[in-house]
């Protein structure tokens, strides 16, 4: 693994250790509009299997977690999330899609409209993965539609640099009218192109 693929991996793996320790200790609080409580064993369970690696695991967990407490919008996420790593895309998507219609719609969450742009930033993400420029730019139209705020556009460009579309960054952003943002995401854009020996411009 070289620079680039070891930087990426664990900055990949802390973030999304942050964000779901961040759902973990959040949901240990809140009880379900629908009248059940969080499954906080169950999904402390799948959630270690998941930061282990064992993403096999971890996904029927979250699979069974979804069948018995549909209504929480993390337990989707966690889900996609485990998908998205054992290659099952399409699952993923709609697993991703789930959670972003969940965050949408709740009243348990502060910032929804930012963790439901975070489940469709990672359907995006997912369209990388498989090589689908077209899907993904559309999702990430979808997202700047919602909310063009900085914060999307900074987690739009985070996931093109991470998945090694670095390149398309500044095409997607004047595409939309955005070019004034380019200054936000140049930092990430200069580390990128040090990381890659210059392999892009």
């Amino acid at each position: 693994m070289d620079r680039t693929e070891d930087k990426v991996t664990s900055e990949g793996t802390a973030l999304s250790a942050l964000m779901l320790a961040a759902v973990l200790i959040f949901s240990a609080a809140i009880v379900s509009c629908h009248g059940g409580e969080f499954p906080m064993r169950a999904y402390e369970r799948a959630y270690g299997q998941m930061i282990d690696g064992d993403y096999k695991s971890a996904a029927a967990s979250f699979r069974r977690l979804s069948e018995s407490s549909p209504a929480y919008p993390e337990i989707w996420y966690g889900w996609g999330t485990c998908l998205m790593e054992t290659e099952r895309y399409a699952q993923a998507v709609q697993a991703f899609s789930k959670a972003a219609d969940l965050y949408g719609n709740s009243v348990l969450y502060d910032d929804k409209a930012g963790l439901r742009r975070d489940a469709m930033t990672a359907i995006g993400e997912v369209y990388l993965m498989q090589g689908d420029l077209m899907s993904a730019e559309t999702e990430f139209v979808k997202c700047l539609s919602e909310r063009a705020d900085t914060d999307t556009v900074i987690a739009i460009s985070a996931t093109y640099i991470r998945m090694g579309y670095a390149d398309r960054v500044m095409p997607f952003l004047a595409g939309q009218g955005l070019e004034e943002t380019a200054a936000i995401v140049f930092p990430f854009w200069e580390e990128e192109k040090e990381l890659r020996h210059g392999s892009f411009n």
